[in-house]
């Protein structure tokens, strides 16, 4: 999904564009949102320590499906041990934030 590209004579790093998620859109996402924290971070040891709508972001794939992406990796934990934390975050920021 990323790239590099040479523009006037150096790399550029192209990325899709990506969307902040519309509060009625939220529920829609949930689903793939539990799942990206679960197998990306969960699964490799990884607690996100800062779970909020405003670091969640979608794009659309070439299927025409919206994919949760959380941009904001700033505050990790390597301290996991069940995935409680999961829903827990989720359920803190139910539609805002």
């Amino acid at each position: 999904m990323t790239s590099i590209q040479a523009y006037v004579g150096s790399d550029a790093l192209v990325m899709p564009h990506i969307c902040s998620i519309p509060e009625e859109e939220r529920n829609e996402l949930r689903d793939g949102i539990n799942a990206l924290l679960l197998k990306t971070f969960h699964e490799r040891g990884f607690r996100h320590m800062d779970v909020a709508w405003r670091n969640i972001c979608f794009y659309v794939d070439k299927k025409n499906e919206k994919l949760p992406v959380l941009f904001d990796l700033e505050r990790m934990s390597r301290e996991v041990e069940s995935d409680d934390w999961v829903t827990v975050a989720l359920s803190r920021y139910p539609n805002s934030n």
